[in-house]
C-alpha cells in the first residue's frame, strides 16, 4: 500500500494542475468590445443627462465561449471624462461554443453643464485583439429639482 501511496503523491499535482486549468477560474483579461454598430452596442449611455445626476453606463463585452463571465469594471473619472475598462474571465466547466454578451454597468455623473465624454477601453473583437477606445459624447444640462 505504501508503494501505491508513494506513486500517487508525485502524480497528484499533475492531475490537480490539469483539473485546475480545465475547471478552475483563470485570470482576468481586458474585455473584448466592438467599435462597429453591434446589437447590443458595446457602449450605451443616455445622450443627455442632468449635472450631478447619476446615470447608468453599460459596456458590453463579448466572451468567446459560454465559459466567459464578467470579472471587474474599472472606472476612472476626470472632470468631464469617464473611462470604463471592463475585465472578463473564464470560469471552467462544460462550455458552449457560443459567443456570450457580458454587461458591465456602472453609475456615473458629471458635475458641469456642457459636454462630457464617456470612453470604453477594451480589446478589438477582430483577429488583431488590439486595445481600442470607443467614445461617446453626451450633453450635460442643468439639473431640475422638483
Amino acid at each position: 500500500m505504501s508503494h501505491l501511496k508513494h506513486w500517487l503523491t508525485p502524480a497528484a499535482p499533475l492531475v490537480l494542475a490539469a483539473c485546475g486549468s480545465a475547471f478552475g477560474i483563470e485570470g482576468s483579461e481586458l474585455g473584448y468590445i466592438s467599435a462597429s454598430a453591434t446589437n447590443p452596442p458595446s457602449l450605451t449611455a443616455p445622450d443627455t443627462v442632468g449635472a450631478n445626476h447619476p446615470f447608468v453606463v453599460t459596456v458590453t463585452t463579448a466572451g468567446r465561449t459560454g465559459c466567459w463571465t464578467g470579472y471587474q469594471t474599472r472606472v476612472v473619472r476626470d472632470s468631464q471624462r469617464v473611462t470604463i475598462t471592463p475585465y472578463d474571465r473564464v470560469v471552467g466547466g462544460v462550455c458552449t461554443q457560443a459567443v456570450v454578451r457580458i454587461a458591465h454597468s456602472t453609475s456615473v455623473s458629471f458635475p458641469t453643464v456642457g459636454t462630457a465624454t464617456i470612453v470604453a477601453h477594451g480589446r478589438a473583437t477582430d483577429q488583431s485583439g488590439a486595445e481600442i477606445d470607443i467614445e461617446k459624447t453626451i450633453v450635460v444640462v442643468p439639473s431640475i429639482t422638483p
